[in-house]
């Protein structure tokens, strides 16, 4: 079964065995006594990274930190999200020091000063690319690292906030193991993050 709250912008799926699974709301087609997904392609893909995972919260701050990014953005990040979700039907994941701040104390680390998130090699297409570089774009892009095919990664600015850099990489999958590359721009030295 699934419920949605109001506070929610995604549904929340709980499975008999205790799972949970959070997704952003899709059209529903009724017919008879049946109700499913419009499309179900979609929903699928969705399924399949959609497995709800709560922050540990294990380091408490007080309220007053002071935050370089403040926990506010959190709603710019979520636009983002649904603005690569409805162009181009890719996911993002929110990775490297994003990701131990949200899951370690459930905001961003206080000294953080961008934020990084991955895209799936085989999610990604030009079209991404294309509908982040338009004048109708509400982000700015700014910076492009690598190639496609290896230690891709794009920059962008939230237009309206402009101080946060947001980083988007490619995540490349191979044999036993997922990668990311990198690339330190003020040697050109490249590197290569192994994820077994």
């Amino acid at each position: 079964y699934y419920e949605q709250r109001e506070e929610q912008d995604y549904w929340m799926f709980m499975e008999s065995d205790g799972t949970k699974r959070a997704m952003l709301p899709f059209k529903i087609t009724r017919k008879s006594m049946y109700s499913y997904p419009s499309r179900i392609d979609h929903f699928l893909q969705d399924w399949e990274y959609s497995r709800f995972v709560e922050c540990a919260n294990v380091l408490e701050r007080p309220e007053n930190t002071t935050r370089k990014i403040p926990n506010s953005f959190s709603s710019a990040l979520a636009d983002l999200r649904d603005f690569i979700k409805t162009k181009d039907n890719a996911h993002l994941v929110t990775h490297c020091g994003t990701l131990l701040g949200w899951y370690r104390e459930c905001s961003f680390i206080p000294h953080t000063t961008d934020v990084d998130f991955f895209i799936r090699k085989e999610e990604y297409s030009p079209k991404v690319l294309a509908s982040l570089n338009t004048k109708k774009s509400p982000y700015n892009l700014f910076r492009i690292y690598g190639l496609p095919e290896d230690s891709y990664e794009l920059a962008v600015r939230v237009k309206a906030v402009k101080t946060v850099n947001i980083d988007l990489f490619s995540m490349y999958t191979a044999h036993n193991e997922s990668w990311m590359g990198g690339l330190a721009w003020y040697t050109r030295q490249k590197y290569k993050w192994s994820y077994p």
